[in-house]
């Protein structure tokens, strides 16, 4: 399998006010060319100087020319499942908290864009993929729940 590597940056809006910092999170995924979708970490910098790590997955779509992407930052117990969708990642997106009652059927709290490139250092791939199987050994009912519907996350994308 040709695992392709990717950086991400992203940056968001609450409240009609983008954040004052350069970024808000910055991470790594490794995109699967078979079924299209993406696993990987992002570090959120909201608590700067101290950085989150989550774990993330998607899917990763070329529709009519427009490169898409939506993809949910998995919970870590404290905090709750976040929806990204970016019908083209060259434009804003949106991203949906996650609601204990009605998962991610609320309303978006926001938006977010993000500035996406392929990193060609198969050292870096290999450290996402352990990090990905040391997920997957350790992750909660509601994260793996989460992975079995990565297909479905496409409905998302406006």
């Amino acid at each position: 399998m040709n695992l392709k590597l990717f950086q991400i940056q992203g940056k968001h809006k609450k409240n009609n006010k983008w954040s004052k910092s350069e970024m808000d999170f910055v991470g790594y995924y490794f995109l699967n060319p078979f079924n299209n979708h993406v696993f990987g970490y992002i570090e959120e910098f909201s608590n700067y100087p101290n950085t989150l790590s989550f774990s993330m997955a998607g899917i990763n779509l070329i529709k009519e020319k427009q490169e898409q992407l939506v993809f949910v930052k998995l919970n870590n117990f404290q905090n709750p499942p976040t929806l990204y969708s970016f019908s083209d990642i060259n434009k804003k997106g949106e991203f949906i908290e996650c609601s204990p009652i009605n998962g991610f059927i609320e309303e978006p709290q926001g938006e977010t864009k993000i500035k996406v490139k392929e990193v060609k250092n198969s050292k870096k791939l290999i450290e996402v993929q352990k990090d990905y199987k040391k997920f997957i050994d350790n992750s909660s009912t509601m994260n793996l729940e989460l992975l079995e519907k990565i297909d479905d996350f496409i409905y998302f994308i406006n």
